[in-house]
């Protein structure tokens, strides 16, 4: 008996907010006027992958929503506000269009890079031989202190336990 109430009652309610949607939300209406967001998250990624020598992936949360900016007529141009650096996790990245405004984007960066891994699983003992190794990227942020990152260190070393496969290696 409620949940009939409560659709009968709320029924006027959305098809006065569906007709609005129709009205004032389309896409086509919203994106003559206003910024691209995936533009401005290209625009961004460029910068901080510019400042880079490793694989980066980007994350900027504030991009992913529609924003209500207008369309720059020129390219947007990205800058490191003061007191940023590149060697952070989470940084602010700022946009700047001439047409007047300006968007400080905060992203978080993950580094990732080559390290040697196992391919296959080991016993203690065993005496590690090409077809036991890969290379693969890896967070930066996730591993401890040291790892190898090319394969021919690897090779020859003694395991002293039993290793999964996809277990990083590290310098002993």
């Amino acid at each position: 008996l409620l949940r009939r109430h409560w659709r009968a009652s709320s029924a006027p309610f959305y098809r006065t907010l569906l007709a609005l949607t129709v009205l004032f939300g389309t896409p086509a209406f919203a994106s003559a006027a206003n910024e691209d967001p995936q533009r401005l998250l290209k625009i961004v990624t460029a910068h901080v992958a510019g400042a880079s020598d490793h694989s980066l992936s980007i994350d900027a949360p504030t991009l992913n929503r529609p924003l209500r900016l207008p369309r720059c007529e020129s390219r947007p141009v990205a800058f490191d506000p003061p007191g940023s650096s590149h060697s952070n996790s989470r940084q602010t990245v700022g946009l700047r269009c001439d047409g007047g405004w300006k968007l400080y984007v905060p992203v978080r960066i993950t580094r990732n890079v080559m390290m040697v891994e196992l391919s296959r699983p080991v016993g203690p003992g065993q005496t590690l031989e090409p077809a036991d190794l890969r290379l693969a990227q890896h967070p930066l942020s996730s591993m401890p202190l040291g790892y190898m990152s090319a394969l021919n260190q690897a090779l020859g070393q003694v395991t002293r336990q039993a290793l999964p496969e996809g277990t990083v290696l590290r310098p002993t």
